[in-house]
């Protein structure tokens, strides 16, 4: 699965992401890159940041990256064709303070 999220402030784009799932032998990742609004790499990395799987029941799935100093969560849940997803940093489990939507197309 590959999704391209946008963040809009009064009309103007703040930055994007490319969110890419893939699943492995062993495991399951989701790769974001985050760009700012001219598509330039939003971070000093150069590649994307890894979330792993590590839990899943039903249509609800928490992936967690521990490549940076702060713990980062992203808590996924499928409702029909789109996706609801909650970014949390520090807290476990994640709370829904920031909320994305991607819908199928």
């Amino acid at each position: 699965m590959i999704a391209v999220f946008r963040t809009f402030q009064d009309g103007q784009l703040l930055f994007s992401a490319i969110y890419w799932l893939t699943e492995f032998e062993d495991r399951v990742e989701l790769a974001i890159k985050c760009f700012s609004p001219d598509y330039v790499g939003w971070d000093e990395r150069t590649d994307a940041g890894i979330f792993k799987l590590v839990h899943l029941d039903g249509q609800r799935a928490l992936f967690y990256c521990d490549e940076v100093p702060e713990d980062h969560w992203i808590h996924c849940e499928r409702i029909g064709d789109s996706i609801q997803g909650y970014f949390q940093m520090g807290v476990t489990p994640p709370l829904p303070e920031e909320t994305f939507h991607l819908n199928l197309v």
